[in-house]
């Protein structure tokens, strides 16, 4: 109850680069034309969506979320705990902790600011609760219990932070 008003759904739409035409497609062009279909490079883009969590930080409008729910996104619609639905804009991001915050122009009373705590604080063994929108699933909670702190040399991609928090809560 205390957290459910602080989670959001975050809706995106991306519109796909257009691909540049290997050499030697123009045969494959033939090919379209003859059955009378348009060539690939004539397609027209179709705008790919994604969703997502996040959750409210402030009473100005900023949400923390996942780097890659807007990654590359042209329209982001952010869906609040009682159905208000508003343009969000982002502000930042940081694709190498997959982080990002957007910005809403909601009216105080539709913001509620999530309670961070005090990872610092945290024992081996205590319950861990996730709680966000997975696939549009709004209000989906798991639980589970934190399994390990400071975990280090995890050989992730692209990772260049370390010192993870380990919990099976679904996430």
């Amino acid at each position: 109850d205390e957290v459910r008003p602080s989670v959001v759904n975050i809706d995106t739409k991306v519109v796909p680069q257009q691909a540049e035409m290997p050499d030697g497609m123009n045969q494959l062009e033939d090919l379209f034309k003859y059955f009378g279909m348009p060539a690939p490079d004539q397609r027209q883009r179709r705008p790919q969506s994604a969703t997502g969590s996040g959750f409210v930080l402030d009473k100005e409008g900023h949400i923390v979320t996942n780097n890659h729910v807007v990654d590359g996104a042209q329209d982001i619609t952010v869906r609040l705990w009682n159905g208000s639905e508003y343009k969000g804009e982002v502000i930042g991001t940081d694709p190498d902790t997959d982080l990002a915050v957007i910005k809403i122009d909601a009216p105080d009373s539709d913001l509620r600011p999530v309670k961070l705590g005090d990872s610092d604080a945290l024992k081996v063994g205590q319950f861990a609760i996730a709680m966000g929108s997975p696939r549009g699933f709004e209000g989906s909670l798991s639980l589970g219990h934190i399994s390990a702190l400071g975990r280090e040399n995890l050989n992730l991609p692209g990772l260049r932070f370390q010192n993870f928090i380990q919990t099976d809560a679904a996430i």
